[in-house]
Parts: C-alpha cells; structure tokens; sequence
C-alpha cells in the first residue's frame, strides 16, 4: 500500500527534525520523531533505517540490528507484492488464468 503524499511529506519532516536531533546527541528527541513517523506508516522501511541509526549511534547495537531487519523484512515484502502484482497483471493480459506466490 502506498504512503498518501501528505503523510510522506510529515514523515519527511519528521525525518529531519529526528536527524537534526541526532545531530546534536538529543536522542530521546530523535526517537520521538522517528516514532512519529512510523505512527503515520508502520511499512516505511527508511523510517526503521532512522531508528537503526538512532540506536547505532547510542552504541546500542543490538537495537540497531533488529531495526535494520525489521527494515530489511519490509523492504523483501513489499518486492514480493510487486512481483506478485506484476505475475497477476501478465496472466490478465495473457488470458491465463493463474496465480504466482513468491515463497
């Protein structure tokens, strides 16, 4: 599902004020931010990365990997959507009937 244009321009701005935070050490700020803007889409996979880097650079890296995997599962099920979606659209076009799951 796609991210409506106002709600990825408020995630792009909280992604600024959260690296701006991070910037200047304000961590609790950062998070806050980047909260906020997985509060508007919880399937934004640069919003995960943002909180990866948040907990890197509070050297908890435990944190920071589970972020970036959670980013990293997101990004593999939005491909697989895609890929999906584009096997459903060539069956149509074909007249074949069908249907393709990526495992």
């Amino acid at each position: 599902m796609d991210t409506p244009k106002k709600d990825l321009n408020q995630i792009r701005s909280l992604h600024e004020q959260a690296r701006l935070a991070l910037a200047q050490s304000h961590w609790d700020e950062a998070e806050q931010a980047a909260h906020g803007a997985l509060a508007l889409d919880e399937n934004h996979a640069p919003s995960y990365d943002l909180m990866s880097e948040i907990y890197s650079s509070r050297q908890m890296d435990a944190e920071a990997r589970n972020w970036r995997e959670k980013a990293a599962e997101i990004r593999k099920q939005v491909w697989q959507r895609q890929v999906e979606a584009e096997a459903r659209g060539h069956h149509e076009v074909l007249g074949v009937p069908g249907r393709h799951e990526i495992p």
